[in-house]
């Protein structure tokens, strides 16, 4: 998968997130913002050349709605790390359900969004 963004910082560290917000369906998304994917550590300069080379936190699971659950959006979110080491607590870390306000908390505090 290739990303290509105009406004990144050569020297900086980036995370990269990919998340469902309607699963398992849109009308009932008990599991909202099942996490996809989660990057961090990745170069800037990578990430201008469109690479996603760094930390898997989550390895990349590909788009796999239920059946007959309708249409799903899927989210990438990409943040400035600013030098901080981000990880999953245990229990974040046991499934891809819904994120913890405590994962979501330590990953936009102080962090800079560039893309969502």
């Amino acid at each position: 998968m290739h990303f290509f963004l105009v406004n990144v910082l050569q020297s900086a560290t980036y995370i990269l997130i990919m998340v469902d917000p309607d699963a398992p369906s849109r009308s009932s998304p008990q599991a909202r913002f099942w996490r996809h994917w989660l990057v961090t550590n990745i170069k800037g300069a990578d990430l201008k050349k469109g690479e996603i080379k760094g930390q898997e936190l989550s390895a990349y699971q590909p788009p796999t709605p239920p059946p007959l659950s309708g249409f799903h959006r899927y989210q990438f979110s990409v943040y400035q790390q600013e030098g901080k080491a981000i990880s999953l607590l245990p229990e974040e870390s046991a499934g891809r359900g819904k994120a913890s306000p405590s994962f979501k908390a330590r990953v936009n505090s102080g962090m800079d969004q560039i893309l969502h």
